[in-house]
């Protein structure tokens, strides 16, 4: 550090940095009152969540609803902690939802399809899904849906979490079930064709989210969440079938 000490000795009790050193501090006073600042207010209006701060909910004051074209629209009068008021908007569901199976053959490899993507006229790998029909479970459903796109059907079926498309905007859910100790079965759905059933491993997610073929959010997104959960539950539990686990 030659040449950045003022005084030739930089042992002796005199010495001290220069400005040239002192210039490569990490700028702490900086970012401290920042943090001391979001210390402060992380205990103000606002709850724990996974460990984590969140801001308190907005208090709903009125809904609207109204018809757009095919869409349900509901307005919203909000009030937030602040005491601010807004009026926000978002796209009512239709239906019950929907699920997104995880079909697992071994506990390495899971079952993709691939079916007909009108929205980019091309053929896309994804996971097998489909509505939530009245009456059904979640469970029921993906098993139904599970025999009409792959041809299989699961005695362990486990509800791993829900995934949102837009929560912005949108509160329609999509369930990820994932399914185990799997049998052939086939039910008869609405597609127009038989759907290719494409085994893939779990470590070479790599390559599948780079093809240009399977670019489907919620299937990626899927099957990382997967891939995570099935490394931190470790080997499966046998269960009667339909059990939720997780």
């Amino acid at each position: 550090m030659a040449g950045l000490w003022c005084g030739d000795d930089p042992h002796a009790a005199n010495s001290r940095p220069c400005r040239r050193a002192r210039a490569h501090r990490p700028a702490r006073r900086r970012w401290l009152p920042l943090l001391r600042r979001g210390r402060s207010l992380a205990g103000a209006g606002r709850r724990a969540t996974g460990g984590l701060s969140v801001p308190k909910l907005p208090v709903i004051h009125d809904i609207q609803e109204r018809d757009e074209g095919r869409n349900r629209i509901e307005e919203l009068d909000l009030e937030f902690s602040n005491g601010e008021r807004r009026r926000y908007t978002r796209l009512k569901p239709r239906g019950h939802g929907a699920v997104i199976i995880a079909a697992m053959p071994d506990p390495e490899t899971v079952l993709l399809i691939r079916e007909y993507a009108c929205g980019v006229h091309r053929y896309e790998l994804g996971l097998p899904k489909g509505r939530i029909d009245a009456g059904e479970s979640i469970l029921e459903a993906a098993n139904r849906e599970l025999k009409e796109e792959a041809g299989f059907g699961g005695r362990r079926l486990s509800l791993v979490r829900s995934l949102t498309l837009a929560p912005t905007y949108m509160a329609h859910q999509t369930h990820l079930v994932l399914a185990e100790d799997i049998y052939p079965e086939k039910l008869v759905g609405d597609e127009p064709e038989d759907l290719e059933v494409v085994p893939w491993r779990l470590d070479r997610l790599h390559e599948l989210m780079l093809l240009e073929d399977c670019s489907e959010g919620r299937s990626l997104a899927a099957l990382f969440i997967i891939r995570e959960y099935l490394h931190h539950r470790g080997p499966a539990v046998d269960g009667p079938a339909d059990e939720v686990r997780g």
